[in-house]
């Protein structure tokens, strides 16, 4: 406009994380099986990524897609619900719900002295950075930038006591944290992912895989009940 300002500089409001992952596993409420819910909240250009997937690809093969991925992990997987999608044009936010029962979800030990349940935040996994021993000589590219964190909440019963734990590993090319908190009979574990860096340069690889293999060791929760 002629009383215009002229050009200005704004700041571009970023959200703590652009994709937001939160699964509830209930061992309470059903004995014979695990009830998993799942909600995946995207912001910014994941939800337009997101949207456009779902969009194209459809409700149907889309629904199919998330249980297909949870089916990985879980090979007993039961669909409770058709997938939800949810979309806020004002904030910009995509989110997607699934409801799943997973029966016979526990492993037996190798020596049959118990039995286990592994529950990863496979989607926060997968926004990091693959490790790599090799040495190198030449720059690593890395996927800049992405905002991650997946919760893991898991219901107990009153045989359990988990012991609260904080994790935070920093390098100049990301920053990683878990925080495992227990409390009424609830376990909430919260990991998050933020790169700080396009490449890794050669004199720094080492010591960032590293780090990021202590990462990725501390992304899942493993239960154990012995006899």
């Amino acid at each position: 406009a002629d009383n215009g300002p002229g050009m200005i500089e704004l700041a571009t409001p970023l959200p703590d994380v652009y994709e937001d992952i939160r699964d509830t596993y209930d061992l309470v409420s059903d004995p014979d099986a695990v009830l998993l819910t799942t909600v995946s909240t995207y912001k910014m250009g994941r939800a337009d990524e997101m949207l456009a997937w779902y969009t194209g690809e459809g409700s149907d093969a889309a629904d199919r897609g998330f249980f297909e991925y949870f089916q990985n992990f879980y090979p007993t997987l039961e669909q409770q619900a058709p997938l939800e999608l949810a979309v806020d044009e004002a904030l910009g936010v995509v989110s997607l719900t699934g409801r799943y029962r997973i029966p016979d979800a526990w492993t037996p030990l190798e020596d049959d002295d118990g039995e286990y349940l592994y529950i990863d935040a496979d989607d926060l996994y997968q926004d990091m950075p693959r490790f790599v021993g090799t040495p190198r000589t030449m720059t690593y590219a890395l996927s800049h930038p992405v905002r991650s964190r997946q919760t893991l909440i898991v219901h107990l019963d009153d045989n359990w006591d988990v012991e609260n734990t904080t994790d935070v590993i920093e390098t100049h090319a990301f920053r990683f944290s878990n925080v495992e908190r227990f409390f009424n009979n609830i376990l909430f574990k919260e990991v998050t992912y933020t790169s700080k860096a396009s490449e890794i340069a050669p004199d720094d690889f080492r010591g960032v895989m590293g780090a990021l293999r202590t990462a990725h060791d501390l992304t899942g929760i493993t239960l154990t009940v012995s006899e």
